[in-house]
């Protein structure tokens, strides 16, 4: 009873805790929809100053009309000169003497398939968008963080964790994600950082597009030789995973 009591007490007053919050700054990756459009709204509603990375212009566009205050502006991670121009922008908006309270790393992409089926394009470009393209942002908005003695929030999933049949690539890009998000955690503490990995199930986003799924999955299967046809052609009924422990 003693728990739930503090528990709760905590729950309702947590946000008194944040003083100042109209004078935090936080940069959201990937907010052109799904977890980091909604991030961004709900911070932007509870006062929090938003820069939301889109890779879209009619992204940017929405978030404009939906709110005065947020900053939008395209970027695609795996542009390194996107980044750096993002880094003086986030600088120019800023005000003097101030840093980063947050950086939420939400960008993501996820092709599906069959190992087998898998050209290495597929491997490159997840892990360029999902893993290197994330550590190259973070990299650089770093010192800015380190600034303000801020946060790093990475947005990894279960997939990170437990491997999943047909998402090689992103289950992969994945792990490597919550393995950089752990060792930045201890290089960070020295300076006050704070780092955390969030790894989410299955939320209805559009990264869980299930008529995109199927659609790619088939193209991918046309794309095969002859004998990888045949091979899978009984994968439906028998490839049902009833052997995983």
């Amino acid at each position: 009873v003693v728990f739930v009591i503090v528990y709760l007490y905590y729950m309702l007053n947590r946000k008194s805790k944040i003083a100042n919050i109209d004078e935090k700054y936080v940069l959201i990756t990937g907010c052109d929809s799904g977890f980091g459009r909604a991030i961004a709204e709900r911070l932007d509603q509870v006062g929090v100053n938003v820069f939301a990375a889109c890779l879209t212009d009619s992204a940017v566009n929405e978030l404009k009309a939906h709110s005065k205050k947020i900053i939008p502006f395209v970027l695609d991670v795996t542009n390194s000169e996107q980044i750096k121009n993002s880094v003086a922008l986030v600088k120019k908006k800023l005000p003097d003497g101030k840093g980063l309270w947050g950086l939420v790393n939400n960008a993501g992409i996820a092709d599906s398939g069959f190992i087998e089926w898998l050209p290495m394009e597929t491997f490159r470009k997840v892990a360029d968008v999902n893993l290197f393209g994330l550590i190259e942002v973070t990299c650089q908005f770093l010192p800015l963080i380190k600034k303000e003695k801020g946060r790093v929030v990475n947005m990894a999933s279960l997939a990170g964790i437990q491997a999943p049949p047909v998402a090689a690539p992103y289950s992969i890009s994945k792990f490597g994600l919550v393995a950089f998000t752990n060792t930045l955690r201890f290089e960070m503490l020295a300076f006050g950082v704070r780092v955390c990995c969030i790894c989410p199930t299955f939320f209805r986003t559009n990264i869980l597009d299930t008529e995109k799924l199927v659609t790619g999955m088939n193209t991918l299967f046309e794309a095969v030789n002859d004998e990888v046809k045949e091979s899978y052609k009984d994968v439906p009924e028998k490839g049902k995973c009833t052997n995983i422990d």
